[in-house]
């Protein structure tokens, strides 16, 4: 363990020098917990992933609605051909829409890793390119698609103030279980789990930048990590 430790630091002192920044330990920095912290990110918003997992999820019970309608003859204009063309139709811009949704779940996923490796001067065990990758590999993105993102929102969660509930590691777990295990039944309803674990390590992640920012405002070092 302690081999592991120093290995990691010696990258993280490396990564830094290579990067012309330099390298702080914890206790000489307000806002961080891990051996060295870097610049902060940009907060933004993750509402429009929950919109379009909502909208998704619209789509399929209107599908699901029209597929009764045209079978059971309730609604005269869905007979016969009209149905024939619709259904799918509706099918195919659904499947487009959720692959659409996930791409942008997945450049999502790279940005936070990328700025929270920047943060963390590397020592942040996942890389942006691991994180999406690894979401890729049949069978084992399962597992990956519910440890990546809790993992990153309990490295979140350790970086913020005691005190700070906006990011939950387990609910993150939670959500990113309900969106394998459940929400492979029905359209949306597993980009809505995830969206959900997204909005809250974002939510995590807007506080880390903001205390960050807030204690390199308050020491007037607005280009450089806090050196006291």
């Amino acid at each position: 363990m302690v081999a592991t430790a120093a290995a990691r630091d010696s990258e993280a002192v490396s990564y830094a020098l290579r990067s012309g920044q330099r390298p702080l330990p914890a206790d000489g920095v307000g806002y961080a917990r891990s051996a060295y912290s870097g610049a902060p990110g940009q907060p933004c918003s993750v509402t429009w992933m929950l919109v379009c997992a909502s909208l998704l999820i619209a789509l399929g019970f209107a599908n699901i609605g029209i597929e009764v309608a045209a079978g059971s003859g309730a609604f005269g204009p869905l007979r016969g051909r009209p149905a024939g063309i619709l259904i799918p139709a509706v099918n195919c811009f659904t499947l487009l829409s959720s692959l659409g949704l996930y791409i942008a779940w997945c450049v999502w996923v790279y940005r936070i890793h990328r700025e929270f490796r920047e943060f963390t001067y590397a020592s942040h065990p996942i890389s942006p390119g691991r994180a999406v990758g690894f979401c890729f590999i049949p069978f084992f993105s399962l597992y990956w698609m519910v440890y990546m993102p809790y993992q990153h929102a309990k490295s979140t969660h350790g970086y913020l103030r005691t005190g700070t509930t906006v990011v939950n590691p387990s609910l993150v777990l939670t959500f990113q279980i309900l969106a394998i295990v459940p929400g492979y039944c029905l359209h949306g309803l597993s980009m809505l789990f995830m969206a959900l674990a997204a909005r809250s390590i974002q939510n995590g992640l807007n506080e880390l930048w903001k205390q960050a920012r807030s204690e390199m405002e308050r020491s007037g070092d607005l280009g450089l990590p806090i050196d006291r």
